[in-house]
């Protein structure tokens, strides 16, 4: 799902990612008051932290940013938990969440936001995967309730006659099964938990929830961290975005209408079902209960939409401007890139959706071209 970059595209990327931290240090190491209020100041940079998930399209985006207008976006990939707890503090722009803010945190950002209210834009979206390693097993096939008791604990071994049932032919080994989880405060784990919650209640139940794991296992830090401690270990099984599992062994999940691969293709069509959850409205969070529990053939609607949390209105000019721009220009330009990095392409009724809420900004207003000469 991911192709490789090129040398001199990774080599452009790797000075960029120096110069984000730097710049970063720079801005909230001169003046504590560059940092609050208005964290993009007059050097150019948009200055943004949060989920870990969204970082290569974020990086993506950026690229196209800085060469197409000439503005730096300098993005901290800590995590959603830390992400929002910046916005809420006023110490960044934007916020990256896997996760939308919760009842506590919407009327904190309201304050931040100078009684403005704080606006969800799911700009990224792309897959979460089921990854194993399991050596001469592929394709292995799991229902919702069977993952769900294997996060648990219930299921502790492969060849457990639930997933045998499932799995046909398949030699499954008699080995302990090794459940590997995001041991930071994680806007995935939400999701996963949320997901499990609305599609096996029976073996997962509705209390556990929230950003940190309820289930069994291992821990390891980020999305890079429980990749790979289950490349690195037999037997091992987590979840994970898409874009970190392509070199790995992905679950078929059965979501009602037959077991589902996840592709492209597959993640594409469950697109097409998304609703939010207030229709009309220019905060656009998703309708994660109705998606995930979508039962439509070829389908795979466990997609995470990351969402980028700002303020409604309150930011001075300059830093409106600049992030009319970013939004701009990732849901137009930035949309012909991010499926080399294991994101999913908006549809064009998606795309239009969200740009009513970005156009909102800066009304009657279109981006400015950096000039050809740089």
């Amino acid at each position: 799902m991911k192709t490789v970059a090129s040398p001199k595209r990774a080599s452009r990327r790797a000075n960029r990612l120096r110069m984000t931290a730097v710049g970063t240090a720079l801005i909230c190491g001169v003046a504590l008051s560059s940092c609050g209020g208005n964290p993009a100041n007059d050097n150019g940079i948009l200055v943004a932290e949060g989920a870990t998930s969204q970082q290569n399209a974020i990086n993506l985006f950026a690229d196209v940013l800085i060469r197409e207008h000439g503005i730096n976006l300098a993005y901290n990939a800590t995590g959603s938990g830390a992400g929002v707890q910046k916005f809420l503090d006023d110490l960044v722009t934007f916020a990256g969440s896997d996760s939308p803010l919760d009842e506590d945190e919407a009327i904190q950002a309201k304050e931040r936001c100078g009684g403005n209210e704080a606006w969800h834009l799911p700009l990224v979206v792309g897959p979460v995967a089921i990854a194993y390693n399991l050596p001469g097993v592929d394709g292995l096939v799991l229902t919702p309730e069977a993952l769900a008791q294997v996060f648990t604990g219930k299921i502790m071994k492969w060849n457990h006659p639930t997933l045998k049932k499932l799995n046909p032919g398949k030699h499954l080994p008699d080995e302990t099964i090794n459940v590997v989880y995001r041991s930071d405060k994680s806007g995935t784990t939400d999701n996963v938990q949320k997901f499990l919650t609305y599609t096996a209640p029976k073996n997962w139940g509705d209390e556990r929830t929230g950003k940190v794991w309820h289930g069994t296992g291992n821990g390891a830090q980020g999305s890079a961290g429980v990749a790979g401690g289950v490349m690195g270990n037999k037997y091992s099984i987590t979840y994970v975005e898409g874009g970190y599992a392509k070199d790995m062994q992905t679950v078929q999940l059965d979501f009602g209408a037959g077991p589902v691969p996840l592709n492209d293709k597959t993640a594409g069509r469950a697109l097409d079902f998304i609703k939010f959850e207030k229709p009309g409205s220019k905060d656009l969070v998703v309708d994660t209960e109705a998606l995930y529990k979508l039962a439509k053939p070829g389908a795979y609607p466990f997609l995470l939409t990351t969402y980028e949390i700002f303020c409604s209105a309150g930011y001075n000019k300059a830093t409106t401007k600049r992030l009319h721009t970013f939004f701009y220009s990732a849901l137009t330009e930035g949309q012909e890139i991010v499926a080399t990095n294991g994101f999913i392409p908006l549809p064009e009724s998606y795309r239009q959706t969200l740009l009513k809420t970005v156009n909102t900004l800066m009304p009657n207003s279109s981006p400015t071209k950096k000039a050809a000469n740089g």
